[in-house]
């Protein structure tokens, strides 16, 4: 891996199946290439060598965060793209999967996926959502798909996904997550969430 990506390496990210990397080269990615989440402007198939996305639009790429099946980076002027599967909007408003990066309405600095969601810090410290709501992963309840601000509270410091949750580290040092709940990984005790799932942020006990 280490000479097809090149060193050093500045980021790295896993999905469900794929991973993606910054390399000093740009961008690139490998295995499962289903729904395009390679980035390299087919579907299908799988790669076990890295592949350079040869969009010009990734150089410069600093920061990068893979959901299941898509893969989003993101440059330090905050610009964002993703690509792969977007059955639920996950990437972008069409609803098609994308085999190649597509520009975000979101500016970011950082950003996580889920199974069928994705969420970044904007360039003004806050949550955004878009995508997949069916748990309340989005921190709202809606029909809609978004991108939607998520109320914290103030200034974010981190953001983390999991498949249909999603937690994250305001300005005051608390934990608060939303999202599915059927195991507790919000943070509440499952017997309080009689539907499984909460989707406002909420406090996670003691943290």
């Amino acid at each position: 891996m280490g000479a097809g990506v090149g060193f050093p390496i500045a980021a790295i990210a896993a999905g469900d199946a794929h991973t993606c990397a910054i390399g000093t080269s740009g961008v690139f990615c490998w295995g499962n290439n289903g729904a395009g989440q390679l980035g390299i402007n087919q579907s299908g198939g799988a790669y076990s060598t890295p592949s350079l996305i040869t969009s010009s639009a990734l150089n410069g790429a600093s920061f990068l965060g893979l959901g299941a099946n898509h893969s989003c980076a993101g440059t330090f002027s905050g610009t964002l793209y993703c690509w792969g599967a977007n059955g639920v909007y996950q990437v972008d408003g069409s609803g098609q999967d994308q085999k190649s990066p597509r520009q975000s309405v979101v500016t970011a600095q950082a950003v996580v996926g889920g199974t069928g969601h994705t969420c970044a810090i904007g360039k003004d410290q806050r949550v955004k959502c878009w995508g997949l709501d069916n748990k309340g992963q989005l921190g709202v309840e809606s029909a809609d798909y978004g991108p939607f601000d998520v109320d914290l509270g103030g200034d974010v410091q981190v953001v983390a996904a999991g498949s249909a949750h999603t937690c994250a580290i305001a300005a005051d040092g608390k934990t608060r997550c939303w999202g599915l709940n059927d195991r507790g990984q919000v943070g509440v005790d499952p017997a309080k969430t009689p539907r499984g799932f909460i989707a406002t942020p909420t406090p996670v006990s003691g943290r």
